[in-house]
């Protein structure tokens, strides 16, 4: 059988660049060496020799992590090349980066969101319910989030996260549970098992706590009930329906006394040794390179 020519895609120049440096090497390490041939490509510095070997490139394995990424910028340069790529098309990947779009859809797909407020500038913040949580509207990897609880506080948290974001969100601190629900699939999306993640480095999920080492602990199965457990699942695949997503996802939530609340979407969940997608579909009997084949198979699809 002809090997697939796999062209990696890590790197990028987004403020999430050094998780998906990890990221990347981790699928590169990973990739079975049996079924594909392996090129990699870091997009700040190798669009042109993308271009120029796009013909011999059957999948494009995206490793990318925030804005150039995810949001939609990556997805259409490969379809303007014809190369399939891994995760979600385009119009899914930029809305799921918009964080404020992203609950107006799942609000009329009616899933619970995080109540908050969307704001460009200082003086239009009238949010008054803290604590609260102030974040850029379409970073990842908890790039400048911040936890405030009172008005001089937010106005700081909102100028910090401006610097990375024309649009910031604040919103409610929800409490309860943290827990994230991936999904794997394109039309027919499953559930893979819910894991509850604890922060030991701070006092909610932030980016120690994702990417050092000993910095959360993770739970699987996630210790809630049943009923939680079920729902949860429920509402990761209604959201992965709702924007349209593919190949994988993983819906992040807050267990509260009435039920899972969503926080956000990720597209292109991370694969470094801490990450939840890898984790969650090794709970579920998929090691790492079974998970890469599926989502390379998912891509041709």
């Amino acid at each position: 059988m002809k090997k697939l020519a796999v062209a990696v895609l890590y790197g990028g120049n987004s403020p999430e660049r050094e998780v998906s440096l990890v990221t990347g090497q981790a699928v590169i390490d990973n990739l079975d060496r049996d079924k594909y041939n392996v090129a990699v490509y870091d997009p700040s510095s190798d669009l042109d020799k993308l271009i120029d070997e796009a013909t011999s490139i059957d999948v494009a394995f995206l490793a990318l992590h925030g804005k150039g990424g995810e949001d939609g910028a990556i997805q259409g340069f490969l379809e303007l090349l014809n190369i399939p790529y891994t995760f979600s098309k385009l119009l899914p990947a930029a809305i799921a980066m918009d964080k404020d779009m992203t609950k107006k859809m799942l609000i009329q797909a009616g899933v619970k969101v995080a109540n908050g407020q969307a704001v460009s500038q200082l003086s239009t913040i009238d949010f008054t319910q803290f604590p609260a949580i102030v974040k850029p509207n379409s970073t990842g990897s908890s790039v400048a989030v911040t936890v405030v609880n009172n008005p001089d506080e937010v106005q700081k948290a909102v100028k910090k996260a401006l610097k990375y974001d024309d649009v910031v969100l604040i919103e409610e601190l929800l409490h309860g549970p943290e827990i994230t629900v991936a999904t794997l699939g394109n039309h027919q999306p499953t559930a893979l098992p819910v894991i509850e993640i604890v922060p030991q480095m701070g006092n909610f999920y932030d980016y120690n706590s994702k990417y050092k080492p000993g910095g959360s602990k993770h739970y699987i199965p996630a210790r809630i009930d049943a009923k939680n457990t079920q729902l949860a699942q429920d509402i990761a695949v209604k959201c992965h329906l709702a924007l349209g997503l593919g190949g994988a996802a993983r819906t992040d939530m807050i267990v509260t006394k009435n039920g899972p609340v969503v926080l956000e979407i990720n597209t292109i969940p991370g694969m470094t040794p801490t990450s939840l997608l890898p984790e969650a579909a090794k709970a579920a009997g998929i090691t790492f390179p079974a998970l890469l084949d599926q989502l390379i198979a998912l891509a041709q699809e």
